[in-house]
């Protein structure tokens, strides 16, 4: 086996939500996120492709497996990561995801 392949995905700029069908390993899902002003936090959905939810609520937080709590068979294999790119391990603010913090999907090995 080879090394995991990392995919960026890309997400829109400068909006308070976003939803967006993604390959995950082969399998098309439904990303969504959502800015919370009084959190000051972005927070993301997941879904298969015909909207049946699998986890939501997923705070986005720095350098750190998104996918870690969800359980389930209709998880992607693969784990989601949001990874500061200044290398400060900074979460999000309103204007950084999809920018300084870009969402990484590391498939399954």
């Amino acid at each position: 086996m080879g090394p995991a392949l990392m995919v960026t995905i890309p997400i829109p700029e400068s909006v308070d939500a976003a939803s967006l069908s993604v390959d995950l390993d082969g399998v098309t899902y439904r990303l969504g996120f959502r800015w919370n002003a009084r959190a000051s936090a972005w927070f993301m959905s997941l879904a298969t492709e015909d909207e049946t939810p699998i986890a939501s609520g997923i705070k986005v937080v720095a350098d750190w497996p998104l996918l870690r709590g969800v359980r389930g068979g209709l998880r992607p294999p693969g784990e989601l990561l949001a990874v500061d790119t200044s290398g400060q391990q900074t979460d999000p603010g309103r204007d950084d995801l999809g920018r300084r913090v870009e969402l990484v999907y590391v498939e399954a090995v």
